[in-house]
């Protein structure tokens, strides 16, 4: 299943704000291929805003329950909006075929 994610956090809690160390136990923790895989999410995709503070995530995985272990380390900073989305391409295929049945 896949998720866009989108997170959201202030200036007043960027990591960069607060030092390396925190960078460290934040960003570069759910950016480590090692971390998805641990969580049992798969990356397909990670972008950030960095002015405006906001990250994007599209991530797939078999539940929201491994989206929002993935997400810890950054949850406690900000605040994230997790969407289940699907290939379009593969949506509009599925709507064809059922308007065929019709």
């Amino acid at each position: 299943m896949l998720f866009h994610v989108k997170h959201i956090h202030t200036f007043e809690t960027c990591p960069a704000k607060h030092g390396p160390e925190m960078v460290s136990k934040t960003f570069v923790t759910i950016a480590r291929p090692e971390h998805a895989k641990e969580t049992g999410v798969k990356v397909l995709g990670m972008y950030a805003d960095a002015p405006a503070h906001v990250t994007y995530f599209i991530l797939d995985a078999d539940s929201v329950e491994k989206v929002g272990k993935f997400l810890l380390p950054i949850l406690l900073i900000g605040t994230a909006e997790i969407t289940p989305v699907t290939d379009l391409a593969e949506e509009v295929r599925r709507k064809l075929e059922e308007a065929k049945k019709i």
